[in-house]
């Protein structure tokens, strides 16, 4: 009876809960989209450059200045924090010596001014 009862409310919440996080899973840019709070970051790493393009929950970009956005990597073997600048409009870059490749993993911290730090996951 209990077990019945807690499916029918997962079944009437998921529909809900999916919409919640309804986005595509690849942005304007071509980078994979992901969810830190309620923003979304469009990440990219690419020829030695970590991109990070800022956008609300509904998709629409914010302002990367005074931003502060800390990414650290792990790419075959080896792990790299880099501390991302505003770069454009909702753009923060930074450098880094790892590439993209199988198995990549990194680890997105955010900060908005006068908001707590989230944090997002990229990879496995």
């Amino acid at each position: 009876m209990v077990r019945a009862f807690l499916l029918s409310l997962i079944l009437a919440f998921a529909p809900a809960a999916a919409m919640a996080h309804d986005h595509p899973a690849v942005g304007p840019n071509g980078g994979k989209i992901i969810e830190a709070g309620s923003h979304h970051i469009e990440f990219i790493l690419k020829d030695g450059t970590v991109r990070a393009y800022l956008y609300d929950e509904n998709m629409k970009a914010v302002a990367a200045e005074g931003a502060e956005v800390n990414v650290t990597i792990q790419s075959q073997g080896k792990r790299e924090t880099v501390k991302l600048q505003a770069a454009g409009a909702n753009l923060m870059q930074g450098a880094t010596t790892l590439a993209a490749g199988p198995g990549l993993r990194a680890i997105v911290a955010l900060k908005m001014p006068g908001k707590p730090i989230v944090q997002a996951r990229v990879g496995e």
